[in-house]
């Protein structure tokens, strides 16, 4: 994969029959040992770019604040999750002769999924952890021989086997409350399922003496101990543990009655005092590090500035980007008899040469509407570095710039081609058109559909303008103590508000 992307990058192909092949590849290894070919982990696009050093580090401060104010011991601090566990398991890896591609595994024909919720503290100590079944009504609980299960653990049912606001409620009240000791308060980190933040669970955790923080959003990856320690042995050991049942004898299967003696071997394995404490220390909770976090966490949340495909000016020659990579319906409008006069400040004084697409709106009350010289961008204007030729050749543009010297002399001047230029005339010209008529939140980015896509898109990385065609980008968000006055207020006013809306109905 790695030679076809070459070949496919290199720009000798235009001129010559250039192609990498396996030699270069060893070659290159060569030189460079340390470098070889990995297999990447798959991670979501909302996990890489929430784990930002700035969120990561008002959680820390937080928790901090929070330990060292209450004097938290590890025995007070405490941290809950859910993983769901599938009857039909994932094969492990045997052994097998080369060259032959028929290797089966028998697996388990039954498909439901079950929630294990498990809990422990910085201390070591692990709660019995409570299952949730798939099923409408108790008898759901029949088909599994809970005896065998793990000791005092606690079997309900919901209809898909999901966590829920209610059930989430009921551990709290009979897995969680009865195994603390006297001593308040005490902290539970958790992250931000609906569940773990509805009002209920919120007002049954204060009236307890119970602090809840919730990690950052798409965060648990890093900081929550039962996936950096636990729960990650215990997927693979769970599928050996299957694997290992199902080869012992023909007909062995996994199904619901063997599943609770199948996980108490997995859990009596993993989920130990010392996994437990080393996920605490791992995720830098207990002793309190932020520094636990590697510095290689963050790299993610690091993206690179998209490259604009339109088709620009070249700096050297002043000459067009050609577009020939872009289809046909996507290449710009090109200007034939561009404007010499630099005084042109309308879009109505620009010459009828195809300079704009042919269905744009003509209404003269928006070609015609004056505009300001200071409502031009600032990265507009020009400094006194630039050439004679620079300032001739901007002549040539469908408005007039200021001629003000920038702030900065490092400062970069944009460079703009006469067809680029002409749209961005009318782009501010329908700008000022909505801001007199005070159009909806939503008019404005219309105006910008009826350009091309491409150059929607660089007028806003550009100039920051409005575009039709950009997707709404939301920051990530930010953790929660939950128990704090303001969020139980705003939740309280929410469900008050919601009430109010069902009487009306």
């Amino acid at each position: 994969m790695l030679i076809l992307k070459l070949n496919n990058c290199t720009s000798l192909q235009k001129y010559i029959k250039f192609y990498t092949g396996q030699g270069w590849w060893l070659t290159f290894k060569s030189r460079h040992p340390t470098l070889s070919l990995r297999r990447p982990e798959a991670l979501a696009c909302n996990r890489a770019q929430a784990m930002t050093k700035e969120s990561i580090m008002g959680y820390f401060q937080d928790l901090g604040a929070i330990l060292k104010e209450n004097e938290l011991e590890p025995e007070a601090i405490w941290n809950m999750d859910e993983k769901n566990f599938v009857l039909t398991h994932k094969p492990p890896l045997i052994c097998a002769r080369k060259g032959v591609k028929n290797v089966p595994a028998r697996v388990g024909t039954f498909r439901e999924s079950i929630t294990l919720v498990g809990c422990c503290n910085a201390s070591g100590n692990v709660l019995p952890p409570l299952f949730i079944v798939p099923g409408k009504t108790n008898r759901a609980l029949h088909s599994y021989n809970v005896i065998d299960g793990p000791p005092q653990s606690t079997w309900t049912f919901q209809q898909k086997g999901f966590m829920t606001k209610e059930l989430g409620v009921q551990w709290l009240r009979k897995s969680f409350l009865p195994h603390l000791s006297k001593k308040r308060p005490q902290l539970l980190i958790l992250d931000g399922h609906c569940s773990h933040v509805s009002l209920d669970f919120i007002e049954t955790a204060k009236k307890n003496s119970i602090i809840l923080l919730t990690f950052p959003p798409h965060t648990t990856h890093w900081l929550q101990p039962w996936d950096r320690t636990i729960f990650g042995p215990m997927s693979s050991g769970y599928n050996q543990e299957c694997h290992n049942f199902t080869t012992q004898a023909v007909g062995n299967i996994i199904n619901k009655w063997v599943f609770p003696k199948i996980i108490k071997s997995v859990w009596d394995k993993h989920a130990t005092n010392q996994n437990a404490i080393s996920g605490f220390r791992s995720c830098g909770i207990y002793p309190w590090n932020p520094t636990a976090i590697p510095e290689s966490a963050y790299s993610t949340a690091v993206t690179p500035k998209p490259v604009s495909r339109t088709g620009g000016a070249n700096p050297s020659t002043n000459q067009p980007t050609p577009t020939a990579d872009l289809p046909e319906d996507m290449a710009l409008p090109t200007c034939t008899n561009p404007p010499t006069d630099a005084s042109i400040s309308t879009i109505a004084d620009l010459p009828d040469d195809k300079v704009l697409p042919a269905n744009l709106p003509t209404d003269a009350s928006i070609s015609t509407v004056d505009r300001p010289e200071d409502t031009l961008p600032a990265n507009l204007h020009t400094d006194d570095s630039i050439s004679t030729t620079d300032q001739q050749e901007r002549s040539d543009l469908p408005f007039t710039i200021n001629q003000t010297p920038s702030a900065s002399p490092q400062q970069s001047t944009s460079c703009l081609t006469k067809e680029e230029a002409s749209l961005l005339q009318f782009v501010l010209d329908c700008e000022n058109q909505q801001s007199k008529t005070k159009p909806t939140e939503t008019a404005l980015p219309e105006y910008y559909s009826i350009l091309h896509p491409s150059w929607s898109s660089a007028i806003n990385e550009e100039f920051n303008l409005p575009s039709s065609s950009a997707q709404k980008q939301t920051m990530p968000g930010k953790h929660q103590i939950l128990t704090s006055t303001e969020i139980v207020n705003e939740k309280k006013r929410k469900r008050e508000e919601k009430l109010k809306k069902e009487n009306e109905k």
